[in-house]
């Protein structure tokens, strides 16, 4: 039985994923980065490439979607962003006023106080 191997269809794509890559902090973007950059090269299925990054067939069909579509700035966008950076959640405004107020009082001496 012959072996597809996934075909990006998109070398302009392939030739900078390794800068890209470099460059990139967040694990989830360099995780996409190099599962593209493997089916970029049409050397594995969709399953073997699925396997070695720990996804879903999906999610790589997804992505492989993505890239066609928009290119690898579209790969490294989420459809659904998080909180922002440093936002809590699960704290009422109310109690994070207060929190400030007192940190800005400087009634706090060690973290432990401020977290308690």
């Amino acid at each position: 039985m012959a072996k597809n191997g996934l075909r990006l269809s998109r070398p302009d794509v392939a030739a900078v994923i390794d800068e890209k890559h470099a460059a990139e902090k967040d694990g989830w973007r360099k995780t996409r980065l190099l599962a593209i950059k493997l089916a970029a090269r049409g050397e594995h299925t969709s399953a073997e490439v699925a396997d070695l990054y720990g996804i879903a067939c999906g999610d790589l069909f997804r992505w492989l979607a993505a890239v066609r579509k928009g290119g690898l700035e579209a790969l490294l966008m989420r459809a659904k962003p998080g909180p922002k950076e440093g936002s809590p959640r699960g704290v009422a405004p109310a109690i994070l006023d207060e929190l400030k107020t007192k940190l800005d009082a400087g009634e706090f001496v060690t973290g432990v106080q401020a977290q308690r």
